[in-house]
């Protein structure tokens, strides 16, 4: 946001340089990222002198170039020229050697130079290349009696100004506008420096208004989203330039100046902070201004001849006949909009939600002026004001008048918030004891009404400009910008808490997380913990009553804590196949939210997603097989094996948003699952392969002990292996024939794999499934003879044959 120098000190006589001012405003939190120097004429006119031609004849190699001799009173300089129109005996300006000439953003040095073989040392100028016009017939000729040699900055008065570049947060709706910022500094001003008789020059307009009833209608129809609606009409309305000074105030920050009209609406939006629109009124049909939402698909034209296609939450200011005339607060139509034949306008000044002009704007990348403020928070009450100041400046500068009353339609009224403040609270988190009279003094320069106080207890009023001052925490804040972070006297002791060890244990086990996690090839990635919300809720079956909800000032889409780590793994997968990178594995380690009853519910949980291929391509590996179930299944199980966590018990209970999955669970606890997503849950991310993801909840991962590994010698006995085949019902998992073999083995098992499951049609048709398992057995302190070996096996055939009915084959 860019913020006027001038324009404040025509608002607030205050005595501060640039240099001061930008960092008092910095102080107060309206960060200044830049201080530049605004002129009207760009470069100042440096360099550039009145001369006199003394001599003009043609150049001899070329048709349309003079060759002169110019005047500049200290010397003569030889100059070819091209205009036309030059002569001996005029006055005219000139470019030195060494100056600097700007085209818009583009600039070029004047050197001294040979022009088709003639020196020339300057350049006789035309009223555009000097920005003193937009005339290029010829060049300049100035009146006689300008005085030969002299700057051209003294006959061409020049406007300076220092632009404030303000990077404003998304908590400061009191500050979109020049008085926005100046009541700030006023309110510093008063305190830190007690300049009491020091108040600010607002504009007090007075238009003629007549008590005529305006012959248009204003209907709003949807009161939650446009509280207020003000406006007024005016007759006989001339469309042409604006005047100068306007031209320049809004050129000083940037805006470019368009007609009469369209500056001043944009002049009192960057004054007062409240946006206008401007109607052609005799293009408003059946005299009526309807503000309500359109059905999903109408069309609407804007003010640049884009069709968009309406969505059902799109709030528009449409006629009488529901056309749509604007997007309300965020951009006008082409076919309402005000033209260089328009005679009549309808100004509107409205007051609409912020939450529904972000959502509109963001969805369609119409980021204006109007939009940005609205969705900070405008002031609800100064919608006549800017009104009658903007109908004030049209009645001046476009010849016209008001015809009709002022329309207020206030379709909901807006209180203004009351907070409660305990002083005792304030002075402990800032460590500053605040006294009563201190308080009362940052109130009353704040423009806040303190409507009662209880010794320590404060309830005080805030002031409509202040749309996210709504808590304790928020008011304590403005108390401390205004009094100044920097006054608040340094404290001779430090105050600390102390951390219970089980947080600092989880430190720790969250680097022992990432590190297995690295060692394992997946990177790191970090999802926002602010989500919007999706029609994936639905699919991972959380209901509405879980969701912990924010008021997110910052970005209003993003108004919900996520309740599962799915929806942001998504989101990351989204944006890199977007980008062509398609092979992830990746890990997060994050937070989890959900609402359950009264209370609120956090669980930290790891995050494992792979997708794509498992390794790149390459002239060793031309055809790399995609990632699969399995893929997913051996990370969990490694990343718990590394934690000590090897005996799990199954479940295979479906799990909303996957199309297959398993669950571990340690006791009653589930410790993690996995799977494949679902496409119905990947489509609504518009992601178009095949994503495996797993979750491991490390609180209760924290919470189990887990089986300790030991490091032992390798044996110097020999080990021996036994390969055992066997028939089970085809439901049976391998987890289940894992657990009972390591039990019969005991320690005497040193490694166990499955490296064959087989199902001909006779066994289908009995409902059976082969398994060959490979097992290997060592011992540290002598060599298995086939006797203890088959004692064992007998043990294990045994145990599947009476817990699992298998029979060996």
């Amino acid at each position: 946001m860019n913020i006027s120098y001038n324009w404040l000190k025509s608002l607030l006589d205050f005595d501060l340089t640039p240099e001061q001012l930008s960092e008092l405003l910095t102080d107060i939190g309206l960060e200044v990222s830049k201080l530049s120097v605004f002129e009207s004429i760009k470069g100042g006119l440096r360099d550039i002198v009145v001369g006199e031609v003394v001599e003009c004849g043609k150049h001899p190699n070329a048709d349309r170039l003079s060759i002169t001799r110019v005047n500049l009173g200290d010397e003569e300089v030889p100059i070819v020229c091209g205009a036309p129109n030059v002569a001996v005996g005029q006055k005219v300006l000139v470019a030195k050697v060494g100056a600097r000439l700007y085209s818009g953003e583009e600039s070029f040095v004047i050197n001294k130079t040979k022009i088709r073989g003639e020196v020339s040392e300057g350049m006789i100028c035309a009223e555009d290349e000097l920005g003193l016009g937009d005339d290029h017939e010829g060049i300049m000729v100035l009146p006689k009696e300008y005085r030969v040699g002299a700057d051209a900055s003294e006959y061409f008065a020049i406007r300076h100004d220092y632009i404030y570049d303000i990077d404003l947060t998304p908590n400061r709706s009191d500050a979109t506008s020049h008085i926005g910022v100046a009541r700030d500094l006023l309110a510093a001003l008063r305190v830190r420096k007690g300049i009491n008789e020091l108040n600010l020059l607002l504009p007090e307009p007075t238009p003629s208004i007549p008590q005529t009833e305006p012959n248009i209608k204003v209907i709003v129809e949807e009161s939650e989203a446009c509280p207020r609606f003000s406006a007024l009409l005016l007759d006989n309305i001339q469309v042409k330039p604006s005047p100068d000074w306007i031209q320049l105030q809004l050129k000083s920050i940037g805006v470019r100046p368009i007609n009469n009209i369209v500056d001043i609406t944009n002049y009192v939006l960057h004054e007062y902070g409240q946006p206008l629109h401007a109607y052609d009124a005799d293009k408003i049909s059946t005299g009526q201004v309807i503000v309500k939402y359109l059905p999903e698909g109408t069309e609407f034209r804007t003010l640049d001849d884009r069709i968009i296609q309406l969505h059902d939450a799109d709030l528009m200011i449409c006629d009488g006949e529901h056309k749509p005339m604007c997007m309300a607060g965020i951009f006008g139509g082409l076919d309402s909009g005000v033209t260089n034949s328009t005679k009549r306008i309808f100004l509107e000044s409205a007051h609409f939600d912020a939450k529904t002009i972000r959502k509109s704007s963001t969805k369609y990348q119409l980021r204006t002026d109007a939009a940005k403020i609205f969705e900070k928070g405008a002031d609800p009450t100064q919608t006549v004001d800017a009104l009658l100041r903007a109908a004030e400046l049209i009645c001046l500068y476009a010849d016209a008048q008001i015809s009709s009353s002022v329309i207020d339609v206030i379709a909901k009224e807006i209180q203004p918030a009351e907070i409660e403040l305990d002083r005792s609270v304030l002075n402990r988190l800032s460590g500053y004891a605040f006294e009563h009279d201190q308080l009362i003094e940052i109130f009353n320069a704040m423009d806040m009404k303190v409507l009662a106080q209880n010794e320590d207890l404060y309830r005080v009023q805030v002031p409509g400009n202040k749309a996210d001052v709504t808590r304790p925490a928020d008011l304590i804040e403005e108390i401390l910008r205004i009094y100044g972070y920097n006054q608040i006297p340094e404290s001779s002791k430090i105050n600390y808490s102390l951390q219970e060890n089980e947080l600092n244990n989880f430190f720790g086990l969250k680097e022992k997380v990432a590190q297995c996690m690295s060692g394992m090839g997946f990177l790191e990635m970090m999802g926002l913990s602010l989500i919007e919300h999706k029609s994936a809720f639905e699919l991972l079956d959380i209901k509405d009553d879980q969701l912990v909800r924010i008021h997110n000032t910052s970005n209003i889409n993003l108004d919900i804590m996520r309740p599962s780590l799915i929806l942001s793994t998504l989101d990351t997968i989204a944006y890199n196949i977007a980008r062509q990178q398609r092979d992830l594995q990746l890990f997060e380690i994050g937070i989890e939210y959900q609402k359950s009853g009264d209370a609120y519910e956090e669980h930290n949980v790891l995050s494992i997603v792979s997708t794509g291929k498992r390794t790149e391509v390459n002239w060793l590996n031309k055809k790399p097989g995609k990632v699969d179930y399995y893929d997913i299944k051996s990370a969990v199980d490694t990343f718990l094996a590394h934690f000590g966590i090897s005996n799990v018990e199954i479940d295979k209970e479906q799990i909303a948003g996957f199309a297959y999955n398993a669950r571990y669970l340690v006791g009653s606890a589930s410790v993690a699952y996995f799977g494949q997503l679902s496409k119905s849950l990947c489509n609504v991310f518009e992601i178009d392969q095949e994503v495996y993801y797993a979750a491991i909840d490390l609180d209760v991962l924290s919470n189990k002990t887990g089986q300790p590994i030991y490091l032992q010698p390798i044996s110097r006995y020999p080990a021996v292996y036994r390969d055992l085949a066997i028939k089970v019902d085809t439901e049976v998992d391998f987890a289940e024939v894992k657990t009972i073999i390591r039990r019969e083995a005991k320690n005497k098992l040193s490694s166990m794999s499955l490296f064959d499951v087989y199902q001909d049609e006779a066994l289908r048709a009995t409902g059976k499934k082969s398994m060959a398992i490979s097992l290997e057995f060592t011992n540290q302190h002598k060599t298995f003879n086939d006797r203890e070996i088959d004692q064992i096996m007998h043990r294990i055939l045994k145990s599947l044959r009476g817990t699992l009915g298998a029979e060996q084959r």
